[in-house]
């Protein structure tokens, strides 16, 4: 079993799997499927057999991974405050939150409302979850709040100078 190849009627191995430490302890096997070097040298030319497609038998390792059991960790959440353009609140932008997770390089996050909604003035929630590919999820809220700190602008006419008409005055409109 420890051949890949048959060369001149002698066996060699000349395939190797190499690991990590770390990895070799979740090693469940290794296999070497004999589809080639067992096979006649002359069955290579033969179109219609699968036998014999290469000199050599490929080496298979099999190994056992633990399951995911983690939930992806959201970063980047933080309250935002932004200034009221009009009595129906603000357009209020703000970054993603980002995900990390133990195994996946990526993992999406979305937000609901996304950035670039309306804010009405006050407070309001906006909720981000993320899941990963073994359908661990993790949820975070962060608070939009629309503030109306701008003093109203006074029109004011100029100084009006007129006569009383009577000994109490007279109404200005």
């Amino acid at each position: 079993e420890r051949y890949s190849t048959i060369s001149n009627g002698s066996a060699q191995a000349l395939d190797h799997v190499i690991t990590t430490a770390s990895l070799a302890s979740q090693l469940a096997g290794v296999v070497r499927p004999r589809v080639n070097a067992d096979f006649p040298a002359m069955l290579g030319g033969e179109p219609a057999t699968p036998g014999r497609l290469s000199d050599r038998d490929p080496m298979v390792a099999y190994f056992t991974f633990p399951p995911d059991v983690s939930a992806p960790v959201l970063s980047g959440v933080s309250d935002h405050a932004v200034e009221a353009t009009g009595p129906g609140g603000a357009v209020a932008t703000f970054s993603t939150p980002t995900a990390t997770d133990n195994l996946d390089a990526f993992v999406g996050v979305t937000c609901a409302p996304v950035s670039g909604s309306l804010f009405p003035l006050g407070n309001s929630v906006v909720f981000c979850s993320a899941q990963d590919p073994a359908v661990n999820a993790s949820q975070a809220s962060f608070a939009v709040t629309v503030r109306d700190t701008t003093r109203p602008a006074l029109t004011l006419p100029g100084a009006i100078t007129d006569q009383a008409t009577s000994p109490a005055g007279k109404a200005i409109t």
